[in-house]
């Protein structure tokens, strides 16, 4: 390896990692900068199953002797690193789609305060957006589009500030990425 140089030798070294080791090193990576990026975190973490988030945080321990709980923690501001926390420590449901709960979970949050500027229940937003199955949360953002006439990008926009709203964007760009994906590969 030390023939290699540049950019071919990060994508030579990648390629000789574990894909979560290789996720543990870029948040390592991120969580070191003066400004931590809250899309590069969420997308590293997002579309993962829980078995991956697992080997992930075991892979950062091992690697850095810390928890990646403890690093988010120690690293982040406020805002994002609730949410960084809540994706690190919640279980993601892997199930299908309960179409009569997805849309219940859309009214819950069009009144939790999504669109709404003011008394957004951030809990019950980072519970449903965290917690669900991406083919649950298609079709949840699907109903909530329906129900309120604008994407449930724009309402997160309107409603938060800061990285919990880029975090929550970053989420949202990703939960749409991955549902594409498994679409295609399911045609």
């Amino acid at each position: 390896m030390t023939d290699l140089g540049g950019h071919f030798r990060d994508i030579a070294m990648a390629l000789l990692q574990t894909p979560h080791d290789y996720i543990a090193d870029h948040i390592h990576m991120t969580l070191k900068k003066v400004r931590p990026e809250e899309a590069i975190m969420v997308e590293l973490l997002c579309g993962r199953s829980n078995s991956r988030v697992r080997l992930i945080k075991e892979s950062y321990y091992k690697k850095y002797g810390r928890d990646l709980d403890f690093a988010v923690k120690r690293e982040m501001n406020s805002d994002l690193r609730r949410l960084m926390r809540i994706l690190l420590t919640t279980e993601r449901e892997e199930n299908e789609v309960n179409v009569a709960q997805a849309h219940k979970e859309a009214q819950m949050l069009a009144h939790a305060g999504v669109g709404m500027r003011y008394g957004t229940d951030d809990a019950v937003i980072a519970e449903l957006l965290l917690r669900r199955s991406y083919p649950h949360l298609r079709e949840m953002f699907t109903e909530f589009q329906v129900l309120k006439r604008h994407p449930i990008e724009d309402s997160i926009r309107l409603d938060f500030r800061g990285g919990l709203r880029d975090g929550l964007l970053a989420l949202g760009a990703a939960t749409v990425f991955i549902i594409s994906i498994s679409i295609m590969m399911n045609e």
